[in-house]
């Protein structure tokens, strides 16, 4: 059967004893497949390679119905025949997706084998942040594809506390300390986004470090100025414009005060 796939022929195509196919004829290879069942998905048939010999395939693009409209799965089934013309297989890069690492996989591999130099208490916090921001916020991710916008974009949710532990009215609060957001604690995530890298690339598994540049490393951050270079203190506590010093290995630690010319002197190793 052949005609222009819109929704009125999804809707009409009833199921028949056997699967069959609604062939486009606006854009050659789009397909919608109904099965006996009455299950209906849009697909594209291509051929790998030229010439009559070269072997035919069919690619699912998904199922009728959200998000899969037929405009959406025909300008999808464009870009998949263009990969084909421009000589890829468009299924073998879907195999090579779903064999790749997620950064969720990548968190479990570094937690089961790179952290074995943190102590207790820093591997605690860090699975703290891992499970209140990193997951939900980069876990279903492709590692290799994670971005600095991936990074940034991570960061300024933590910061504006999206992803912060609430507490409904009426509800008792947990007990131990809750997950909090503000840009403390999307720097320290920062850190850890970059350890967990560095590990990565330690092992082959990426090429790049994603979370450098993104302006919570290399310097004392002034938590109100940015990246700017932090200011000098004048020893009076201000827990509204709290600092932050560079440390050991990927890590920040905040100063409840605006730390002295010692403090920066010791955080930075000058004697």
């Amino acid at each position: 059967m052949r005609a222009k796939i819109t929704k009125r022929v999804v809707d009409g195509a009833e199921p028949r004893a056997a699967t069959y196919l609604v062939r486009d004829t606006e854009v050659k290879g789009f397909v919608l497949v109904v099965t006996p069942a009455g299950a209906k998905s849009y697909a594209v048939d291509y051929r790998v390679g030229s010439g009559r010999g070269s072997p035919k395939r069919r690619l699912t693009i998904g199922k009728h119905g959200s998000p899969w409209t037929p405009e959406m799965a025909r300008a999808y089934a464009k870009r998949l025949l263009a990969e084909v013309a421009a000589g890829r297989d468009p299924a073998v890069a879907r195999q090579a997706d779903r064999k790749a690492l997620t950064f969720d996989e990548l968190i479990h591999l570094y937690l089961a084998e790179g952290v074995t130099h943190k102590k207790p208490s820093t591997l605690k916090a860090d699975r703290g942040r891992i499970e209140h921001h990193l997951r939900p916020l980069l876990g279903k991710l492709r590692a290799d594809r994670v971005t600095r916008a991936d990074v940034e974009r991570m960061r300024n949710a933590v910061t504006a506390g999206k992803t912060a532990q609430k507490i409904e009215a009426g509800e008792k609060r947990p007990s131990g300390s809750m997950a909090k957001g503000g840009k403390g604690v999307a720097a320290q995530c920062v850190m850890l986004v970059s350890a967990i890298f560095a590990f990565a690339i330690e092992r082959g598994l990426c090429t790049d470090n994603p979370a450098r540049g993104t302006g919570a490393q290399g310097r004392a951050l002034s938590i109100r100025g940015g990246n700017r270079p932090a200011r000098r203190g004048t020893g009076r506590r201000n827990t509204k414009d709290r600092e932050f010093l560079p440390v050991s290995g990927d890590q920040v630690v905040a100063a409840d005060r605006v730390p002295s010319r010692r403090d920066r002197q010791s955080a930075l190793g000058v004697c």
